[in-house]
């Protein structure tokens, strides 16, 4: 998936919706007007580059989706160990977040 498909999903997941007018193809915001594609820019978290924003996306896990999660993401990393979990980068993350989700789409 791409970084924008990324962030859209885990979104989408956490329960964001576009305001009716950014499903157009100009709403306005601020004195300026924003094709959809910029105001999601300007708008949706950059999951996959930012620790803090997918850490906020990790609090809508329910407890089973949490441990599936932690083995999801060992698999992402090719180990089983701990600390390497720790040290997950946010697109690492964002993948385990998406493949534990089944929302998770290969790259063609």
């Amino acid at each position: 998936m791409t970084n924008e498909q990324i962030n859209i999903a885990i979104a989408e997941a956490c329960g964001w919706n576009p305001p009716p007018e950014a499903m157009g193809n100009m709403t306005h915001g601020g004195g300026k007007f924003f094709s959809s594609e910029e105001w999601r820019e300007a708008h949706i978290p950059n999951y996959g580059n930012d620790l803090n924003a997918i850490h906020e996306a990790e609090k809508i896990l329910n407890k089973k989706q949490q441990n599936d999660y932690c083995f999801t993401l060992m698999d992402i990393q090719n180990s089983w160990g701990g600390f390497e979990r720790l040290h997950a980068t946010a697109k690492q993350r964002a993948e385990a977040f998406l493949r534990t989700l089944e929302k998770w789409e290969e790259t063609k």
